[in-house]
């Protein structure tokens, strides 16, 4: 993360410390660009909890030229998608006063994201009515671009009830989602989205 500080008359603040912390907030993705398509993080574990990181990091000083630079080390944190807000605060030379800025990016070590749209609800289709979806995916600048080499797959889930026995030896009905593969195909998105 860079940050410039500049003096009132619109000089840059040469040797001023620079205070700095980040935010790491686990995020639905989502981007006002493709405000009816959804998007899904392949990296994004059910099974843990979301956490939230807090890191404040090391002062720095601004060079001649009034930049400041923080290394983040993103590297130590989990694989996935997040919401990353860096704040940072100038000093004045002498005293306590300061000016703060804050800045909020969405990061991920993915190359890009595929997001979907159907022209109708997916919840619920009625017998032999007909769903299109459409497929894209965008990359870290927010455009569309092809991609290939993936899976397509058409799963059914299917409720399984199964008789299981409680802690104070009471026996209850449980039902659990059993999930069966139907068919898998190799599939591709162009650059202007694939139905």
């Amino acid at each position: 993360a860079k940050v410039n500080l500049w003096n009132l008359y619109g000089a840059p603040a040469v040797d001023r410390t620079i205070s700095a912390s980040m935010v790491l907030t686990p995020q639905r993705i989502q981007f006002s660009s493709y405000p009816d398509y959804t998007f899904v993080d392949p990296l994004f574990d059910q099974a843990k909890p979301p956490k939230v990181f807090t890191d404040t990091l090391a002062d720095a000083k601004t060079d001649k030229n009034g930049e400041a630079q923080f290394d983040l080390n993103l590297e130590r944190f989990d694989k996935a998608t997040w919401e990353l807000t860096f704040s940072a605060q100038g000093f004045e030379s002498e005293g306590g006063r300061s000016v703060a800025a804050e800045s909020t990016a969405l990061v991920s070590p993915l190359a890009y994201f595929i997001g979907y749209k159907a022209d109708g609800d997916l919840r619920y289709i009625k017998q032999n009515d007909k769903r299109s979806v459409n497929f894209i995916a965008i990359n870290p600048q927010l455009k569309q671009q092809g991609v290939e080499n993936l899976k397509i797959q058409l799963a059914a889930l299917q409720p399984v009830t199964t008789l299981v026995k409680n802690a104070d030896g009471t026996f209850q009905y449980q039902s659990v989602i059993q999930t069966h593969v139907v068919e898998s195909k190799s599939f591709a998105i162009d650059g202007t989205g694939t139905d």
